[in-house]
């Protein structure tokens, strides 16, 4: 997953040419299966198309499964913000799959028209920020419990009965 990282979903439409500012996506210890995710915009992005005044930012998670060999994708959209008036630092929250064993987000900007954000490649910038490993933590170790000693006779009995019966039968 890790060789994700960077990666522009388009070649020609960049997120850097959206998120022309400092901008960046810091992931936070995952805790009771969820991965905390912030992202710090210092400006509002910018197209090329004159009549986009909002926009959406998304994260888009891709977990792996190498046990099942299985991809699940998560998508949690952000709010519409205005170009004009939007929060600096959006903070997201992501359900980790019980298998997971690794993760890779992409984050997506989205120019939006009257709240609802566009589908056209000159809106839309996508790139991998951030690729990591899901911490397995190991299950307390279950202590067996002591077999009682009268069931430990009886099984060394029979363990000894089947020895002598065989014993029995060799030497016919």
């Amino acid at each position: 997953m890790h060789c994700l990282l960077k990666l522009e979903c388009h070649a020609k439409h960049t997120l850097n040419n959206i998120l022309r500012s400092n901008w960046h996506v810091t992931t936070h210890e995952i805790v009771k299966r969820r991965l905390p995710i912030t992202l710090h915009l210092d400006k509002a992005p910018r197209w090329k198309t004159k009549d986009l005044h909002q926009f959406q930012a998304s994260l888009h998670v891709i977990y792996l499964d190498l046990e099942h060999l299985q991809i699940k994708k998560d998508i949690i959209p952000g709010e519409v913000f205005s170009v004009f008036d939007f929060p600096e630092e959006q903070s997201f929250v992501v359900p980790v799959p019980p298998r997971a064993k690794a993760y890779a987000v992409f984050l997506k900007v989205t120019g939006c028209k009257d709240g609802v954000p566009g589908n056209g490649l000159q809106s839309t910038g996508m790139r991998c920020v951030a690729a990591g490993a899901v911490a397995v933590k190991h299950d307390k170790l279950v202590k067996r419990k002591a077999v009682p000693k009268k069931k430990q006779l009886v099984a060394k009995k029979h363990i000894t009965a089947k020895k002598a019966k065989g014993n029995r039968k060799s030497s016919k």
